[in-house]
């Protein structure tokens, strides 16, 4: 390999699967109980049996899907504890990564943070709710890598789940809230604030997984179960 080369690494098929079924779970695209077949995933999808198989089996390890029986898996029954809950441990790990991130981040990566952020203002003044998802997401994960912890990233990456990369383009009225909370992060970050930082990350994140629970009761209404069966 040439010095310097870049290596690519394309997502599996299955993740990405995964990743699509998720997101129509959480927002309430499909109800507790819908199955999710390997045939009609297959069809949908348009792929062989191996990457859909494996899209299943990360479902229902997330507890996004389960298997009654051992028979096909279905959706499984979401409550809204159960959001609240992951978004809770979610916003504590990232406000952790936040504060680790302030004294571990280089120049370079703080620079990059700045860059995501203005680019993030100016999807958002520009309406293009698309864009603004992905650069939300972007902001955390590199707040996230700028902690340089792997205990810190690895668990975050076990309580995402139930928590949607593109939340702001399922709530356009999000779009801008978030950009201003950011604005409060990013003077808390670069003002040296731990305390504030922590508590700014903590308010945010939770905040957002009470939005996505209004998200899902509109979506799914009456269908929406408050509590295990």
């Amino acid at each position: 390999m040439a010095s310097g080369q870049t290596v690519l690494r394309r997502t599996p098929l299955g993740l990405q699967i995964s990743q699509e079924v998720r997101r129509q779970i959480l927002f309430g695209h499909l109800s507790p109980g819908d199955p999710l077949t390997q045939q009609d995933l297959c069809d949908r999808f348009g792929t062989s049996r191996m990457p859909v198989r494996d899209a299943i089996n990360m479902l229902v390890m997330d507890g996004l899907a389960n298997r009654p029986n051992n028979r096909d898996a279905v959706v499984a029954d979401i409550t809204h504890e159960d959001i609240i809950d992951a978004f809770e441990v979610n916003a504590h790990l990232h406000a952790l990564a936040a504060v680790r991130a302030m004294t571990r981040g280089n120049p370079e990566e703080r620079k990059r943070l700045q860059s995501i952020h203005e680019e993030m203002g100016t999807a958002v003044r520009e309406g293009d709710l698309p864009l603004s998802a992905k650069l939300n997401g972007r902001f955390h994960r590199q707040l996230n890598r700028m902690s340089h912890s792997n205990p810190i990233i690895t668990a975050l990456k076990r309580v995402t789940a139930f928590v949607p990369d593109d939340f702001v383009k399922e709530a356009p009225d999000w779009a801008i809230r978030g950009y201003r909370e950011h604005e409060s992060i990013m003077s808390a970050f670069f003002s040296g604030d731990k305390q504030m930082l922590y508590e700014l990350i903590t308010h945010h994140v939770m905040s957002v997984g009470d939005h996505l629970v209004e998200v899902l009761s509109h979506h799914r209404q009456e269908t929406f179960s408050p509590n295990h069966s």
